[in-house]
């Protein structure tokens, strides 16, 4: 009973301790406001680069460059960042993104009315248009650098995101010669590598809000350094967009 005692009394002891401690690191965060946490999201606008050692890709570069073009994506998550100072940011986060890019096939197959007439039931191909989908989770470890002390200051960011592939599809939109459409996705199975490298570079806005409370704005870009394929054409994805984030001041 004895021992039962002391076990209680020490048990509590510590309880509150390890509480006047969870307090004191709480109460030091919230005075410094060391750290924040937000939501963000951004409209991207993506594309591909590509490259290639052999004279002979090059008519097939040339042949892409002119059917393949950018296409809209997005990106969404959180993000965390610590205040080493009042010039200097470190961050992390996690995000959920598509990029890609879309290949449009214009007058594939233009019948002449002598042929083919209207009342044909043919369903030759008029138009298609091809959406790439490249769906990432995105992990961006950055150094925020920031100027001015006043309700709005001026931020600026380098660092390496690791880019891990999670799905690839295709959005197949078809026009045949008499108007009809029809739209399809799939998925592709093709053995891209899965996880990429893509170094970024931001530029932006801070406007503290009420409170702990503060809005961003943040035009970024960034590049995949790994091709999509280890083939003799080289494919890098590429994106652009602005980064809107709302974060809470801990």
């Amino acid at each position: 009973m004895r021992m039962k005692k002391i076990f209680t009394s020490i048990s509590l002891i510590f309880t509150l301790f390890s509480f006047a401690q969870i307090s004191g690191v709480t109460d030091t965060l919230s005075k410094n406001k060391k750290i924040l946490i937000g939501v963000c999201f951004s409209p991207d606008y993506c594309y591909r680069a590509l490259k290639s050692d052999a004279i002979y890709s090059s008519y097939g570069i040339s042949f892409r460059d002119q059917i393949e073009k950018p296409k809209f994506g997005y990106s969404i998550g959180i993000r965390g960042i610590y205040k080493a100072s009042d010039l200097v940011e470190l961050e992390m986060g996690i995000l959920y993104t598509n990029k890609g890019y879309r290949s449009n096939y214009g007058n594939t197959y233009t019948p002449l009315p002598q042929i083919v007439p209207a009342s044909s039931s043919s369903n030759a191909l008029l138009a298609e248009q091809i959406i790439y989908n490249f769906y990432y989770l995105d992990i961006p470890v950055k150094v925020n650098f920031i100027c001015g002390k006043g309700k709005i200051r001026f931020i600026t960011g380098l660092g390496l995101v690791i880019n891990a592939l999670v799905l690839t599809t295709s959005r197949d939109d078809l026009t045949d010669m008499y108007g009809n459409s029809s739209q399809g996705t799939f998925n592709i199975s093709t053995n891209f590598n899965k996880i990429n490298l893509s170094p970024m570079i931001s530029i932006g806005l801070e406007n503290k809000l009420h409170g702990r409370m503060s809005l961003r704005a943040e035009p970024y870009f960034q590049y995949g350094v790994l091709p999509l394929l280890n083939t003799t054409v080289k494919e890098n994805l590429w994106n652009a967009g602005l980064r809107i984030s709302m974060l809470y001041h801990l």
